[in-house]
């Protein structure tokens, strides 16, 4: 998802599984046999003409869509402020099943039904508490959704017509790589990336299992077509790895030169504090640290950084604070202090799970990314946490005010009764962090407070 290759193929994905909508609508206005013809859609609207019919179904579907962006949010309200779970994940279920079925009463896929759901629940400000309620039914059906493909799968097709199958897949798979070559270049994709580009969707998606499923009951095509196709889709799936090999192996090394690794350094230096991550946030610590002649060992994974401070005349190692050996190598066993400045807020947390496991005599202070960062590192067990821009951001709010005519020492004061409010309200919060509707009940009620504290201050 750092790359090009990656971004792109992940937008065609994503615009793939939106346009199963249309083809859904439209499959069975293709249907001629064991349907009748003049009403092809059948259901609730099965009295309407064939041309009103995809418009009665795009009405239908905006008024879900809408409804579940602008009254979902009351209705979950409503059952967060029960405090009973069950209630709250039966509520999203049954959501789920009555979209559904609406979709099915209209002939409509109940994949398609399904499909909406999702895109109106993930329009909710409770989506991640239903995330974390519906995880659990989540992987059970989509376990279930492969087990059933791959149990319908005739590989029986394969030893009877291998040449005709296979010639097939090759079809499919040189079509979708011409088509996407011509794409990557219209939109002025570099070889390099339009090669990877092709090679990583080459693929038939999982989106065609319910589409020729859908199909074939609907008499659009028959029960040995739809096999047929299904396991022509399943081994084109089967080639992605391979493509994607032959690509990392044979075209990569075409456009790119593969400089070795860089060993870590041997770190000769064993100082009170180890400073993990010298970047922007870092180099304050650092420079701060040495002007009153403290001696910090610092270190940097990247090796661009470190060349252009060691220019600086910056003495830091080039090393992996997340390893153990290289932290005990600098003197993690003896010092007193483990600054974790990295950027990363995953590594970030990795480096200190692992020093309070290895080193529990270091008292661990970190750079926080954003109020979740802080949670999971308070979780962790840091020392001392200070978010990233929450000091530079709170003193340009400040400069905001007094060029709006208020007095400066007053939004100084003000300055320091936020802070003092944000940093209580913040440790508070942790104690119900995963709990969405209690967290936003709680950071509502803390917005109150903070405006009531400033108000007061205002009339004294």
């Amino acid at each position: 998802m750092q790359t090009e290759v990656g971004e792109t193929s992940f937008a065609v994905l994503l615009f793939q599984d939106i346009a199963v909508i249309g083809i859904l609508v439209i499959v069975p206005l293709l249907a001629t046999q064991g349907v009748a013809v003049e009403t092809p859609h059948g259901g609730a609207l099965s009295s309407l003409p064939s041309w009103a019919y995809p418009l009665a179904v795009a009405g239908v579907i905006a008024c879900v869509v809408a409804g579940g962006r602008y009254l979902s949010r009351y209705v979950f309200y409503f059952m967060a402020k029960t405090n009973l779970r069950e209630v709250f994940t039966a509520t999203s279920l049954a959501l789920v099943i009555g979209i559904t079925l609406l979709m099915q009463a209209i002939g409509i896929s109940p994949a398609l039904g399904a499909f909406i759901a999702g895109v109106v629940l993930a329009s909710s400000e409770y989506k991640h508490t239903l995330e974390a309620d519906i995880e659990p039914f989540k992987g059970l059906l989509l376990g279930l959704f492969f087990i059933s493909i791959g149990m319908g799968m005739d590989f029986n097709l394969l030893a009877a017509e291998p040449v005709f199958l296979l010639a097939a897949v090759l079809a499919l798979l040189v079509i979708k790589i011409a088509l996407l070559f011509l794409l990557g270049k219209f939109f002025n994709l570099t070889s390099y990336y339009n090669i990877g580009f092709a090679l990583a969707l080459s693929q038939g998606g999982e989106f065609a299992f319910v589409l020729f499923q859908y199909a074939n009951t609907l008499n659009v095509i028959g029960h040995e077509e739809a096999r047929f196709l299904t396991l022509v889709v399943a081994l084109s799936m089967a080639t992605t790895p391979l493509l994607m090999l032959l690509y990392s192996r044979y075209i990569v090394p075409r456009f790119l030169s593969v400089l070795p690794a860089r060993d870590f350094d041997t770190i000769d230096a064993h100082n009170a504090v180890i400073l993990a991550g010298y970047g922007r946030f870092g180099q304050i610590i650092g420079r701060f640290a040495n002007a009153q002649g403290v001696k910090l060992t610092v270190l940097e994974k990247d090796p661009d950084q470190i060349e252009n401070l060691r220019k600086f005349g910056v003495k830091c190692y080039f090393g992996d604070a997340a390893r153990e050996d290289l932290l005990r190598g600098a003197g993690a066993a003896t010092a007193k202090l483990l600054v974790v400045a990295v950027d990363d807020a995953d590594v970030s947390l990795e480096i200190v799970q692992m020093a309070k496991k290895e080193f529990p005599q270091l008292k661990i202070l970190a750079r926080a990314r954003n109020r979740r960062h802080a949670y999971e590192l308070d979780k962790a067990g840091v020392d001392y946490f200070k978010r990233e821009t929450f000091d530079s951001s709170l003193s340009m709010a400040q400069v905001m005010m007094t060029y709006l005519g208020y007095s400066k020492d007053e939004m100084k004061r003000k300055a320091i009764a936020f802070a003092k409010h944000d940093e209580k309200t913040l440790a508070a919060s942790f104690e119900f962090f995963e709990k969405e509707p209690e967290l936003i009940s709680f950071s509502r009620q803390a917005t109150g407070e903070m405006e009531s504290i400033l108000q007061s201050d205002q009339e004294k």
